[in-house]
């Protein structure tokens, strides 16, 4: 059976597969707009080119729409079933009674979190074919070369991309981590006595120096107490660059009492 990680890979992977073709989509209908006098190579700052490049700009908020990129980042940010059952499931092995304090749990927060997320991605998706449209202005405003135009559409439909896939990968984290600390309110836990232990990805050969604080350099690693997870996720507790958004920082409660953690 696959690991919570394995599984959110797995949706990343699918997510940038469906992604592409969204932005092939949104290229093809820029071009189709971009009808541009050029002279010797550069972008002529006439009425006729403000004109292509309002046409387009305007039509960008649809296109988006057209494209499926609503639907893909619904279906994405929501679709937490999965990998959910395999986190319960693991957390049974750390925390006893997870499956029934799973059923317990009051499931409106991470619905609202499912919803902010979402939305979140709507806002990025936005920004950026927002810059599209500013990079298009700019090009005839400036009178750009036709290739620094092209390269500048290029860069900011790579950064819909890649900050989509950024944002999707974030989600997963924060949605697993509330999870489980929903599961230990539900619990009755006192957070400020339990012990947590760092569950990100397994260590890797380009693992980031604060995953690998976490599990092993730390000490008492891979176990926090909560003063030292929320220290860690504030960016502090190590002395190592800022923990970054692609990192899979999630922590699981465990039946440790602070003198066994002592003990270590």
């Amino acid at each position: 059976m696959p690991t919570t990680a394995a599984i959110i890979k797995s949706q990343v992977v699918d997510f940038n597969s469906q992604m592409a073709k969204i932005i092939s989509d949104l290229n093809k209908y820029i071009n189709y707009g971009k009808n541009f006098t050029i002279e010797a190579g550069w972008i002529m700052p006439i009425e006729a080119n403000f004109e292509s490049a309002i046409m387009i700009s305007n039509g960008l908020m649809d296109a988006l729409a057209d494209s499926g990129y609503y639907d893909l980042i619904k279906k994405f940010s929501t679709n937490n079933k999965d990998f959910s059952t395999q986190q319960i499931k693991e957390m049974a092995k750390r925390f006893k009674g997870a499956e029934t304090y799973y059923g317990a749990i009051e499931k409106t927060t991470l619905t609202s979190l499912q919803t902010m997320q979402y939305n979140g991605m709507a806002q990025l998706g936005q920004e950026y074919v927002g810059k599209i449209g500013q990079v298009l202005y700019s090009s005839v405003i400036t009178g750009t070369t036709d290739k620094q135009l092209l390269m500048g559409l290029e860069t900011q439909l790579g950064n819909l991309s890649r900050y989509s896939e950024t944002y999707l990968r974030t989600a997963k984290r924060e949605y697993s981590q509330q999870t489980e600390f929903e599961i230990a309110k539900a619990a009755g836990i006192d957070r400020g006595e339990t012990i947590w232990e760092y569950i990100g990805a397994p260590l890797q050969a380009n693992s980031h120096p604060e995953c690998e604080y976490a599990l092993i350099d730390k000490p008492h690693a891979p176990f926090f107490t909560t003063a030292e997870m929320e220290e860690f996720q504030a960016g502090g507790g190590y002395d190592h660059t800022e923990p970054r958004w692609n990192c899979q920082h999630i922590f699981g409660i465990t039946d440790m009492t602070l003198a066994e953690y002592e003990e270590i």
